[in-house]
C-alpha cells in the first residue's frame, strides 16, 4: 500500500470540508429520500438517520478536528539494539483495507472514514440501506475530494451488496481484508464474527459504568 504524504492527506480532508460545506442542500436533499423511505414507527433509528445542517456542520467539525491532529503513521514507539548489533524498531503502520459495517447514522460515512483515511488506511463502507441516497452523496463528496488532490477513488468505497451478499462477502472477499469495524447492535457485531475472515475490532455497546469510591471527593 502507498504511504501517502501528511500534507497530501490533509489536503484531501481540506478539501472535503469545502465540498461538504458547498453541497450541504444536496446532501440533505439525498437523506429527505431515505427518510421519506423510512418506517417512521421506529423513532430511534429514524432519528439516527436525519441529516440536517446541523448534522452537515457537526461532520465538518470531525473532518477539521482528524485534520489539525498529528499524522498518527511511522511514529516510532520504541526502539532497541541487540548485543549483536541488530536494531528493532516498533513503528505505527496502517492497518491495509478496513471494511467498516454501520446502520442507520450516515455521518459514520465521514466520522468513521477520516479516521481511517488519516492513517493511510483504505476504506470499504457497508451502510444500511435505509441511508443509500445519503450515503452515495457523502461518498461522492469524498471521491471528488480525493480526485481533486490526484487520488484514486478506490482510496473510499461504497458497498450496496444485501444482507446475503455481504455474507458472501465476508466469508470470500474479492480483495484482502486486513480488519472490519461493525458499528451497531448486537446482531450486527454477531453477523460479522460470525462470517468474517479476518481480524474484528468490537466496540463497547453503549452502557458506560463510573465506580466512584466512597470516601472520593
Amino acid at each position: 500500500m502507498k504511504l501517502l504524504d501528511t500534507k497530501l492527506k490533509n489536503k484531501v480532508l481540506q478539501s472535503m470540508i469545502k465540498i461538504l460545506d458547498r453541497d450541504r442542500k444536496i446532501i440533505i436533499g439525498a437523506n429527505k429520500k431515505d427518510l421519506d423511505l423510512f418506517d417512521k414507527d421506529d423513532r430511534a433509528m429514524y432519528d439516527r438517520l436525519i441529516m440536517d445542517d446541523k448534522k452537515v456542520d457537526s461532520m465538518i467539525t470531525s473532518v477539521k478536528e482528524v485534520m489539525s491532529q498529528e499524522d498518527p503513521i511511522g511514529k516510532i514507539k520504541s526502539s532497541k539494539t541487540l548485543e549483536n548489533g541488530l536494531e528493532i524498531i516498533n513503528k505505527t503502520a496502517p492497518f491495509g483495507t478496513i471494511m467498516i459495517i454501520y446502520e442507520s447514522r450516515p455521518d459514520v460515512t465521514i466520522e468513521a472514514a477520516v479516521l481511517a483515511f488519516k492513517a493511510n488506511n483504505k476504506i470499504l463502507l457497508k451502510g444500511g440501506k435505509e441511508a443509500l441516497h445519503s450515503n452515495k452523496a457523502l461518498v461522492a463528496s469524498w471521491h471528488e475530494a480525493l480526485e481533486e488532490n490526484g487520488l484514486n477513488r478506490g482510496w473510499i468505497q461504497l458497498l450496496t451488496m444485501d444482507r446475503a451478499g455481504t455474507q458472501v462477502f465476508l466469508k470470500n472477499p474479492t480483495e484482502k481484508l486486513d480488519l472490519i469495524v461493525p458499528r451497531g447492535g448486537d446482531k450486527l457485531i454477531s453477523f460479522v464474527k460470525e462470517h468474517a475472515k479476518c481480524a474484528v475490532l468490537v466496540s463497547g455497546r453503549g452502557n458506560n459504568f463510573l465506580y466512584v469510591d466512597k470516601n472520593a471527593d
